[in-house]
């Protein structure tokens, strides 16, 4: 089965998502016309298409975890999740952050040791938001 190698990364132009692939520049010389060391690069869909390059914001940067929520979209590093069952050890409307560890994607509620997040089916996980626009869910509930 063939992973799909995916990020995003919020824009600097206008704070949307960009989604492609994560481009960093090592050097402080830049392009002329791509502004930051960091950029996601989207490429053309179809041969009428230019694809394109974004800058974005480095702490914003996540990788596609490789799995879907229970709507199908698709889970990137720093969203949050809600799970759907009741035996988790957290409150009933704790929110889970998706990171990465060392080998493998987590997620983890404020009162309990994380878990892989593979173990789970995906019906059991909805995306409720990102730690990024939504901070407040985790301040709300942590």
């Amino acid at each position: 089965m063939e992973r799909e190698i995916l990020f995003r990364g919020k824009r600097l132009d206008n704070r949307a998502w960009a989604y492609g692939y994560l481009v960093k520049r090592p050097s402080a010389i830049q392009m002329p016309g791509y502004g930051g060391p960091w950029y996601i690069w989207k490429p053309p869909a179809d041969p009428d298409d230019f694809g394109g390059y974004y800058n974005v914001a480095p702490d914003t940067v996540g990788q596609y975890t490789g799995m879907t929520d229970k709507r199908g979209t698709k889970i990137f590093e720093g969203d949050l999740l809600k799970y759907t069952l009741k035996y988790t050890g957290c409150e009933d409307d704790s929110p889970y952050r998706v990171f990465w560890d060392d080998f493998a994607w987590y997620v983890q509620c404020e009162t309990r040791k994380s878990e892989r997040l593979g173990i789970s089916l995906p019906e059991d996980w909805e995306i409720i938001g990102n730690i990024y626009e939504n901070p407040e869910i985790l301040e709300v509930n942590g």
